[in-house]
């Protein structure tokens, strides 16, 4: 019996050993596949994909999440490669990454029990004013349909939407009314979070249209903070009427002492130009504000089923994985807030 039983155990090696060798040339086609295909610029590793397309539930799925994922399926659409506007602020946008000095991001989490997604960062804006902050939130983004237009400071006259000022890669559209009192604004906006960021730098001209999002947002601004949340589409089988998401900032102002100048180039005589200098010399503290950013996707009054089913649709443009779409999320909020450094006191001394 003893010998049988290695016996049995050696041919059983073999089978597995010559279906892997049949296996292996496929396998390798699909590797070089995978590694052809570009991925989302702000993807990190994670775990493998575990979401599915809204708009193409499993079948199987209990009522509620089904008609949930119907829900979430009609703010997930392609944009039609026409509607993407051409006309971009100048290029390369000097952006802030996770890393740069005065960015804070620690990694996104997904609550075990919960399975709400919360994403937060912090960033520090130089020369940035509360009183700005509050008026580029507060003035419309959008007029009668149209948007708002204001000149980019680069010397050259040429305006820009708004939305595209705040973040040229990402946002498609936003359009802002007044909400039913005073304090409320409702923002709907169009926003490519997540897709392929090389997409967006090409001519939009007959090219495959990538994912967007967009999101029906009231939105409420004090003199430290903002609140945004989404509450559309109604979510069939929450149970709930609190908000599918929310994004809550808060900014308060201080002052920090400037980064250290560039080097002057070879040969180079003088002063940097952008350094600020008291009458002594020193590099002088620089006034401006720190804003924390935090998202949450998902809602302790909802199931844990309907919460992954949010952060599945939030991650339908970075590769199906709650967590790509967190970091995409992460970086978005990391680029658009601290780009406002970039004009924001130029554009709210010219127009407010």
């Amino acid at each position: 019996m003893r010998i049988r039983a290695r016996t049995l155990a050696a041919a059983a090696a073999l089978a597995l050993a010559a279906v892997a060798l049949q296996a292996a040339p496929a396998l390798a086609a699909r590797a070089a596949v995978a590694a052809a295909v570009p991925r989302p610029a702000a993807a990190v590793a994670a775990p493998p994909p575990s979401c599915f397309d809204p708009a193409r539930p499993p079948a199987g799925l209990p009522a509620g999440e089904a008609a949930a994922a119907a829900a979430l399926a009609a703010v997930v659409a392609p944009v039609p490669a026409g509607a993407l506007p051409d006309a971009r602020p100048p290029q390369p946008w000097p952006f802030r990454a996770p890393g740069d000095r005065g960015v804070s991001a620690p990694p996104p989490a997904i609550d075990p029990s919960t399975r709400v997604l919360r994403v937060t960062s912090r960033v520090w804006l130089p020369r940035v004013t509360a009183a700005a902050l509050r008026w580029w939130l507060e003035m419309p983004f959008s007029v009668g349909g149209e948007p708002v237009r204001y000149a980019y400071p680069d010397g050259s006259g040429r305006t820009y939407p708004k939305a595209l000022m705040w973040h040229p890669l990402d946002y498609v559209s936003i359009q802002t009314e007044k909400g039913q009192d005073e304090r409320t604004l409702v923002w709907r906006v169009t926003t490519l979070i997540g897709a392929d960021r090389p997409f967006l730098r090409r001519s939009a001209t007959g090219a495959a249209a990538p994912p967007q999002l967009t999101l029906p947002l009231s939105a409420r601004v004090s003199d430290d903070g903002a609140s945004f949340e989404l509450r559309a589409p109604p979510l069939p089988g929450s149970g709930s009427a609190a908000p599918a998401a929310r994004v809550l900032v808060a900014w308060v102002e201080k002052t920090a002492p400037p980064p250290p100048p560039p080097a002057p180039p070879a040969g180079a005589a003088g002063a940097n130009a952008d350094a600020e200098e008291d009458a002594g010399g020193a590099f002088a503290p620089i006034a401006g504000l720190e804003v924390s950013i935090t998202n949450e996707i998902g809602s302790e009054a909802y199931p844990p089923s309907v919460n992954a089913l949010l952060a599945c649709a939030l991650a339908r443009g970075a590769g199906g994985s709650p967590h790509a779409g967190a970091a995409a999320l992460q970086l978005h909020d990391i680029e658009a807030w601290g780009n406002l450094a970039q004009f924001l006191p130029a554009v709210y001394e010219r127009y407010a």
